[in-house]
């Protein structure tokens, strides 16, 4: 794994993802809120659920004040053992393998896209910006498709959207 590139991705993400939130229309996430008085169910983009289901084969306390202060290598070993290294079973591409992680730690519902959907642009003979490309638009119609079938999530559409097109725009570079 190239060092720089990595590093890029977890800058990206935890620019994308933020700090705490108790946001309640991220009703998946508020389902498990953390024992705070504020109710906080996310931090950088983990959810105190992944956070607690994580500790033992991660092996970190799953403290509050873990959750609360989301140390770098609890953060890392989340992303890098739960998501990132789950992907390279489809690629040997870590830009593409890079995005289906962030996409799989941003959820994904397979009922809209399956991996096999992943896994045909993968095979298919493009190039690896093209496949980029193929694999960004499959996520804005994943989102589309997603916030119609639940309005719930309307809200967050214009964000995930600038997300996928800023992850393109961030790491065509490196391919």
């Amino acid at each position: 794994m190239t060092s720089n590139f990595y590093n890029d991705l977890v800058n990206f993400i935890k620019l994308k993802e933020g700090g705490l939130t108790n946001n309640p229309q991220d009703t998946t996430a508020a389902k498990f809120p953390s024992p705070t008085p504020e109710k906080y169910h996310t931090n950088k983009g983990i959810t105190y659920k992944t956070f607690l289901d994580s500790a033992a084969s991660l092996k970190y306390i799953p403290s509050v004040q873990n959750f609360l202060n989301m140390p770098n290598e609890i953060w890392g070993s989340i992303f890098l053992n739960k998501y990132y290294n789950k992907t390279k079973n489809l690629t040997d591409n870590q830009i593409l393998n890079g995005f289906i992680a962030y996409w799989a730690w941003q959820g994904w519902n397979n009922k809209i896209t399956s991996v096999k959907d992943v896994t045909q642009i993968l095979q298919n003979k493009l190039s690896n910006k093209e496949k980029l490309n193929a694999l960004v638009n499959l996520r804005l119609n994943y989102y589309r498709t997603l916030s119609q079938n639940n309005p719930k999530y309307m809200p967050f559409l214009k964000g995930w959207n600038n997300t996928a097109k800023d992850y393109q725009t961030t790491f065509s570079p490196y391919l």
